[in-house]
């Protein structure tokens, strides 16, 4: 019994930290601590429906597509754990992630280092499915550098970031590479990589600030 906690405990964090997931709990956090800077009584409205629409652009729309590849017998299951396999679903995801932007800057007027931190996770997207053609990088790891990286962007500006955030967000990336490794679905070179990848590509945005 003992045995199979950590497994468990691997398997759960893989699943709350999926990168398909990440996108909507910054939104949640943006919303949270009004880093948008809205004051009007209808703020909530604004802010429902840009979580509203994050969560489906960057995780109801591509995980519904892989779940039709599944029942198509197209990958062996949800998890994608081989690479081939995940090729498909990775230009799928990209295509939904730009539909996302577009939705953040055209329909939700989002113009703001916000966007461009969008952006950069699309972009890590589509770079993850272009190395995944000869090497498996780690989706996973590259989603939290996203995370982290805007985060601690959005944060910093608003002037509410804190020691305490820094220390969870990096946190989170040791569980999250733990969870991976338990998992054999990485090695360490493929989070290590996945991880520096989104957090560059997040960073970088500063120069379109």
């Amino acid at each position: 019994m003992n045995s199979k906690i950590p497994y468990i405990i691997s398997k759960t964090i893989s699943v709350l930290l999926h990168p398909l997931l990440l996108p909507t709990y910054g939104f949640a956090l943006v919303w949270a601590f009004n880093l948008l800077n809205l004051t009007t009584p209808q703020a909530w409205v604004y802010y429902a429906v840009a979580l509203g629409g994050t969560f489906t652009f960057t995780f109801l729309i591509p995980f519904s597509l892989i779940l039709i590849l599944s029942r198509q017998n197209r990958v062996s299951s949800i998890e994608l754990r081989s690479q081939h396999e995940r090729n498909t679903p990775y230009v799928y995801s990209f295509a939904s992630f730009l539909v996302w932007c577009y939705f953040i800057r055209s329909i939700m007027h989002i113009e703001s280092a916000l966007f461009f931190i969008c952006c950069a996770a699309a972009l890590a997207i589509g770079i993850v499915a272009l190395i995944n053609l000869k090497w498996k990088i780690s989706a996973h790891l590259t989603g939290m550098g996203c995370f982290i990286g805007g985060v601690l962007i959005i944060t910093s500006m608003q002037g509410v970031l804190s020691n305490l955030l820094i220390v969870l967000l990096f946190l989170m990336a040791l569980l999250l590479t733990y969870s991976r490794l338990y998992l054999k679905a990485h090695t360490g070179t493929q989070v290590s990589a996945g991880l520096l990848l989104g957090l560059s590509l997040t960073l970088l945005t500063l120069l379109f600030i």
